[in-house]
C-alpha cells in the first residue's frame, strides 16, 4: 500500500521477543526474522527493542513497540527543525520511556542496524533512538536513510501542490516560467535550511510536440540531499614540549 501511495513513511512494529536469554540473542534472532520477511522498501522503517511504559488504566508496567515514541520524535523534529533532519540522536531522538526490554551493547546495535532495524540505546537511564535507516537492503547509501525519504516526501507534496495550481493554464513558455518561478524558491529554501546541497530544475526532454498535443508538460528535478553524520572519528596525538602546531 505504501509503495503504491508513495507519499507516506510506514513504521512497522518489530516483533517482541520477551523470552530471549540476553541482548545478543535478541539482536541475532530479531535480525533473522527481519531478513526472512523480504521487506525491501524505502517507505518502511522499524525499531527495537520494545520499551517499557506505565499503563495508568491497569496500574502496571508494560512493554510495547517503540512506534509511538518514534512518531513523537518525528513530530518534535518537524516542530523544532525540519523533516529532512534525522529523528534520532541526543538532539531529536531522546524518548521518555522507562527502559527497553534489553539493554543493547554496541555490537548488538550494529547487528540490528546492519539489517535496517533502528536500535534504541540506553545510556545513564536515558533511552535514545540511535538509527534512521529504512528497510531496504538494496537502497543506495543516501536513499537508505529516513531523513532523505522524508525530505523527498516533503518536496513531492509541496511541488505537487504547485503543479495543481497550474493545471488548465495555457501550455506554453509562460506556464513553464510560472512553474520555474514557483518551484525554484522551494528548493532554495530547503537548501538554505541544510536539506539539500545542490538542485537543478529544468524542462524535461520527454516533452515533444506530440506530448504537448496531448496536453502534457514534464519537468526534471535533480537534487543532492544532505546526509547526516552517523560516525565521528577522533584522534588524540600526544606531542613533546616545544612542538610547533600548524594552524593552531
Amino acid at each position: 500500500m505504501v509503495e503504491t501511495r508513495a507519499d507516506v513513511l510506514y513504521i512497522a512494529d518489530a516483533p517482541d521477543l520477551p523470552n530471549e536469554a540476553d541482548s545478543a540473542t535478541y539482536a541475532n534472532d530479531i535480525s533473522d526474522l527481519m531478513l526472512s520477511t523480504g521487506i525491501d522498501s524505502t517507505y518502511v522503517c522499524s525499531y527495537g527493542p520494545h520499551c517499557q511504559i506505565f499503563d495508568q488504566d491497569n496500574n502496571v508496567n508494560v512493554y510495547i513497540a517503540p512506534t509511538g515514541m518514534v512518531l513523537k520524535s518525528m513530530a518534535y523534529t518537524d516542530n523544532k527543525s525540519f523533516p529532512w533532519f534525522a529523528p534520532a540522536g541526543l538532539t531529536r531522538g531522546v524518548t521518555d520511556v522507562k527502559k527497553t526490554r534489553y539493554k543493547l551493547k554496541e555490537t548488538d546495535r550494529d547487528i540490528l542496524y546492519s539489517v535496517g532495524i533502528n536500535p534504541l540505546a540506553t545510556n545513564n537511564q536515558i533511552v535514545t533512538i540511535m538509527g534512521q535507516k529504512v528497510l531496504s537492503p538494496t537502497a543506495s547509501s543516501l536513499m537508505s536513510r529516513i531523513n532523505v525519504r522524508r525530505l523527498l516526501l516533503y518536496l513531492k507534496r509541496t511541488i505537487s501542490n504547485i503543479s495543481q495550481q497550474l493545471l488548465f493554464e495555457q501550455n506554453d513558455d509562460v506556464v513553464v516560467q510560472q512553474f520555474m518561478d514557483k518551484v525554484k524558491p522551494v528548493f532554495a529554501a530547503v537548501k538554505a535550511e541544510r536539506g539539500i546541497n545542490q538542485f537543478i530544475v529544468k524542462l524535461s526532454d520527454s516533452n515533444t510536440p506530440e506530448s504537448r498535443d496531448r496536453n502534457e508538460l514534464y519537468f526534471d528535478m535533480y537534487i543532492y540531499p544532505t546526509s547526516s553524520v552517523e560516525f565521528i572519528g577522533l584522534s588524540f596525538i600526544v606531542t613533546p614540549n616545544g612542538a610547533a602546531f600548524q594552524g593552531a
